[in-house]
């Protein structure tokens, strides 16, 4: 009896038992990406005659749609794997993990998250210890090269596989300070703290932080109270008044404020 060298009729890939692993992921693919094909034009079509996509939509929808179809084409290969296959593919990852690791301490960070990217491309999404270590890795290397949005990313990305990686923690941490997000650095510290007392830098970041953001809040204030100033003056100028005719005079006893108005103005030298 002659054998078909591709899937089924009725798409079911268990209906030619002939057929090794790699011929159905071979075949699976090429049915997914002629799906996406007929797809794309059918829109493209639908949409003729409609306005153009700037080239920067066009590219940035491009690309999300590349990542989710190599994320689908990938979980189609997993449902297919057997488990020694599994841990085949688990351990070419982490070889190519190793690799990356030498070029870190290299120095050689983009030729590492190189290798880490295609360490998580190969690695199966049920390894999450292993798939978490390797986005800390990338996450790393994204630090040093100072791609702070990059590390934060795949900091995020290894801390949901596995939210007690307190070394992910604690470069979350510092990413957070490094893009002035000191209220989420300060509780990420917090967090490592609490689980590890001996972590000398989250002791002396949770002592050093909140200084800091108290002392960013009251710029801030500063910030929006001369705003605010500005805005009263343009308005009270035409009536031939300013800000310095009213004084705010703090009620020690409730916290509140009480306005006073004075007909002779408060000298102020820093107003012009």
């Amino acid at each position: 009896m002659a054998t078909s060298s591709g899937v089924g009729g009725d798409g079911d890939p268990s209906s030619n038992l002939d057929m090794s692993n790699e011929d159905i992921v071979a075949d699976l693919t090429r049915d997914f990406e002629n799906d996406l094909y007929l797809s794309a034009a059918q829109t493209g079509a639908a949409q003729n005659g409609n306005i153009e996509q700037c080239p920067e939509e066009a590219v940035s929808q491009n690309d999300d749609e590349n990542e989710k179809t190599s994320d689908e084409i990938r979980a189609a290969e997993e449902q297919i794997l057997s488990e020694e296959e599994k841990e085949t593919r688990k351990e070419e990852a982490m070889s190519t993990r190793k690799e990356g690791n030498e070029h870190f301490k290299s120095g050689e960070y983009f030729e590492a998250v190189q290798l880490y990217t295609q360490a998580l491309n190969r690695c199966p999404k049920c390894y999450t210890v292993e798939r978490s270590i390797l986005f800390g890795n990338r996450a790393a290397c994204h630090f040093k090269t100072e791609t702070f949005e990059n590390a934060l990313e795949d900091c995020n990305q290894s801390l949901e596989l596995d939210p007690e990686y307190l070394k992910v923690v604690l470069r979350r941490a510092q990413t957070y300070e490094k893009l002035e997000k000191l209220d989420e650095a300060l509780a990420d510290y917090q967090n490592v703290l609490e689980k590890d007392r001996s972590s000398y830098y989250a002791r002396e970041a949770v002592m050093r932080l909140p200084d800091q953001i108290n002392e960013r809040n009251e710029k801030m204030k500063e910030e929006m109270m001369g705003k605010l100033k500005d805005l009263g003056n343009l308005i009270l100028r035409p009536f031939g008044l300013s800000t310095n005719n009213f004084n705010l005079q703090q009620d020690m006893n409730t916290g509140g404020y009480n306005i006073q108005f004075s007909q002779t103005p408060k000298e102020n030298n820093n107003d012009s």
